[in-house]
């Protein structure tokens, strides 16, 4: 199985993180997306933050994770869940964080 390219995760990361401070207001500290992975790659897209406890996510956050999704698919990762963490640093700027979970291999 060859190695998932972590420039195209990147590239992913960073398109989803800047699709989710689209979303948010100025007066927002923190916010959480999840993506959860079903069979057959059907996927769930969840975006909550600090001030709104329910986001919908826009068509662009849902394509980008689609993407990550299909990437993940290709690589045979077998990912469940995926948790992104924003939280607004005091200089204004944002820091990312994120939790993967991923299920049995075959």
């Amino acid at each position: 199985m060859p190695e998932m390219s972590l420039d195209r995760h990147a590239e992913i990361d960073i398109a989803l993180g800047g699709a989710v401070l689209v979303e948010l207001s100025r007066k927002d500290t923190s916010a959480e997306l999840c993506i959860s992975v079903g069979d057959g790659g059907l996927y769930q897209v969840s975006l909550k933050s600090s001030r709104q406890p329910i986001v919908f996510p826009s068509d662009d956050i849902l394509t980008h994770a689609g993407h990550l999704v299909d990437l993940h698919e290709e690589f045979l990762t077998n990912l469940r869940q995926v948790r992104y963490f924003y939280s607004k640093l005091p200089n204004g700027q944002w820091d990312m964080r994120s939790d993967f979970e991923y299920g049995r291999s075959a």
